[in-house]
This record gives structure tokens, sequence and C-alpha cells, in this order.
């Protein structure tokens, strides 16, 4: 036999001898699909993402139809950064006809999460919907639902699944579905659709009574139609405002003296608007009578309070913005305004200019400067607060 046989017999059974080891280590130490979950597990508590991705791929490479290994493998692609791939796996699933229930809505779930990571909304909102098609009470989409409508400034849309919600859940909060409505309606009345927002503020109003930054707004909807008016009649050469105008602007001064009615407190925040329209509408004999009213109402209406007396100063009547401005001293000392009306009225009646008169300006100017606000009532009440933290803007 020559040399080259033998080397080649010898050649072939080395490379047997092995295959054959090879093939009884691989059999003997296969990973069982426990083991495979079990390291899936194992990775994924770890935080080891990739690696856990991978062992997913051997799990379903041991068995195509374990819908709960592609469902998870989708989910580890969305979460290191690979939504595109994550959706393809999960939509991959859908041509499949043995789903259970369970693993049918598990995997809307996760398609949902794909196009939210994607910024595709609509098509997200398309899949939380067809959850509630198979449950109707799936806390779940219902929740997703109230984020993503709100994520496209539908709040309307989102104050209805809400609504359902919180029925199902037994923790009924018409404050904040009424909220939901008005943040609606603020989005009407940027596009200027006054009487859709006065619609949704009315409705707001009627969900939850105390909402009374409603009437606030309502009043900023006439406020501005008002104005819309106005130019329009410039634009036709009418230099002086229609009665349209006019009667626009007077119902906007009922809702903002409604306003400061109910939220006494925060009255200063449309304090300034009740005046300019009263001096618009050339009634501005009407403020004294207001604001009367307003302290009446509530002798703790610091904004009232220091309004009148500073009417009463311009107005020359001395003596009662004194005495009105002197009730403030045990109600509010530490605010600055009072003290600025008091030294204006000092100015005002004084034939000099005295030393004393000139330190108190320097103190208060000094005081200023140290404070963002010259007045408590300058505060947001707190529905405005939650209106103005709940801003939502479109990618």
């Amino acid at each position: 036999m020559s040399i080259t046989v033998i080397s080649i017999i010898i050649i072939l059974v080395i490379l047997s001898f092995i295959a054959y080891i090879n093939f009884d280590y691989t059999s003997k130490y296969k990973k069982t699909e426990k083991d495979l979950y079990y390291e899936a597990l194992d990775l994924l508590i770890a935080g080891k993402l990739k690696e856990a991705y991978a062992t997913l791929l051997a799990l379903i490479k041991n068995d195509t139809s374990n819908v709960k290994a592609y469902l998870k493998l989708g989910q580890v692609l969305r979460e290191i950064g690979n939504p595109e791939r994550a959706l393809k796996i999960h939509r991959s699933l859908l041509i499949r006809k043995d789903l259970t229930t369970y693993e049918n809505i598990e995997l809307l779930r996760n398609i949902a999460l794909d196009y939210k990571y994607l910024k595709k909304i609509n098509d997200s909102i398309t899949q939380c919907l067809d959850i509630l098609k198979i449950e109707k009470k799936n806390e779940w989409a219902l929740l997703q639902l109230v984020d993503l409508y709100k994520s496209i400034d539908d709040w309307n849309s989102s104050q209805k699944y809400l609504e359902i919600y919180q029925k199902i859940t037994g923790n009924l909060d018409s404050r904040i579905l009424g909220l939901y409505l008005i943040k609606q309606g603020q989005i009407e009345l940027n596009k200027q659709d006054f009487i859709m927002a006065r619609s949704l503020f009315e409705e707001g109003l009627n969900m939850h009574n105390e909402l009374a930054i409603a009437y606030k707004l309502i009043g900023d909807t006439y406020s501005e139609e008002s104005e819309v008016e106005y130019q329009k009649s410039k634009e036709e050469g009418n230099e002086h405002p229609t009665e349209e105008a006019k009667e626009l602007l007077s119902k906007a001064l009922l809702m903002w003296i409604k306003y400061a009615q109910h939220k006494p407190m925060y009255s200063n925040n449309v304090m300034h608007l009740i005046k300019d329209s009263l001096f618009a509408l050339d009634r501005y004999s009407e403020l004294e009578h207001i604001l009367k009213d307003l302290v009446e109402r509530d002798s703790n209406n610091i904004s009232a309070l220091i309004t009148l007396a500073d009417y009463y100063s311009l107005q020359g009547e001395n003596e009662k913005s004194i005495n009105l401005l002197d009730s403030l001293k045990g109600k509010e000392k530490e605010s600055i305004l009072p003290r600025m009306v008091r030294l204006r009225l000092r100015f005002n009646i004084s034939e000099n200019v005295t030393d004393e008169m000139k330190d108190e300006f320097n103190n208060l100017t000094n005081e200023m400067s140290k404070v963002n606000h010259i007045h408590p009532s300058a505060l947001q009440d707190e529905d405005s607060e939650w209106l103005s933290e709940n801003e939502y803007f479109k990618n």
C-alpha cells in the first residue's frame, strides 16, 4: 500500500473521530428551550440586550412557532434603538391564524409601541383601537390613547378615552376631564375658531363648575374676536370700532369680571383686562362700581382693594385712597404694590419731595429687584398652571 493511500486513510480516521467527538459533545451539551429562556431572562435582567437578542434568535431557530420569543425579540430590538426591525418582526406575526387572544393583544400592543417609537402616532392609535375591539376595557390601550391623542393636540379624543378609563377604574375626576376640554378649547382659540373654543370652554365648565379659568378664556375669545372685527373695519376705512366689535368686547368684560368674582385671590390676572376694556368702551366710570362689588363679595380681594385705592388716587379722592391703603397694612404686609400706590399718592399731594419719600422709593425699588413679582395675585391659579404645564408640541 502506498504512502499516499495510508496518509489518506489516517486523515479520514482522524476527521471521523473529531466529527464523532463534536457530535457527541454538542448533543450532550445542547441547550434546551428551558435553558435558552433562562439565559434570555438572565441577560434581560442584567440589561445585556444585545446578548439577549442572540439568545432569543436561538429560541426561534429551535421553534419557529414560538410567538412569545418573536414578541420578545422585537421588543429587545426596539429597546436597543431599532424599532424598524422590531416592527418587521412583529408585523410578520399578523398572518398567523392560531394566535390566542392574549398573544393577539400582546402583538398589537408591541406594534403600537413600535409605531410610537417611529413617531407614527396615527398608526399607533389604530393598533390601540384594534386592541379595544378585542378587549374593550383594556386599561393599557386606553391610557396609551389618552397619551397618543394628547401628543397630536387632540385633547377632545384624549378626554373621551380618559373618561372611559376613569369609569372602569372607578376614579372619576370631573375637574381633570373638564380641563382636557378646556385645553382643546385653547387650541381652537389659537386657530381663531372662536365659536368652537367657546363651546369647549362652556362644556368644560359644565363638566366641573369650579373651573373658573373657563370664564377668563371665554372672555379672551370675545376679546380676540372683537379685535378681528375692529381690524376688519379699519381695512374698510372705518377708524372707529364697529358696534359688533364693541358688543364682543362688552361680553369679554362680563366674563373677566366673572372670573374675578370666582377667583378673588387671582383677580389680578384679569384686572388690567377689565380696566383696558372699560377704557376702550368709554365706560371707565363703571370701574368703581365693579371694584366695590368685588370687595363686597370678598373683603380680602387684595387686587380689587389696591386697584380701587389707585382709582381714588387718580380721581383726586385722596382720603378714600389712604383709608383703603391703610386697611391693607394688616392683610398684606409683604406686598410692595400697596406701598407703591401709597408713595405715589404722597408724591401727588405733597408740595416737596422729602428725604423720607426718597428713601422709601429707594427701598421699594431695591425690594422689587429681589423678587420675581410685586403682587402674589400675579400667580396663576392651579387650573391655569395645569394648562400651562400640559403643553404638547408636534414633531
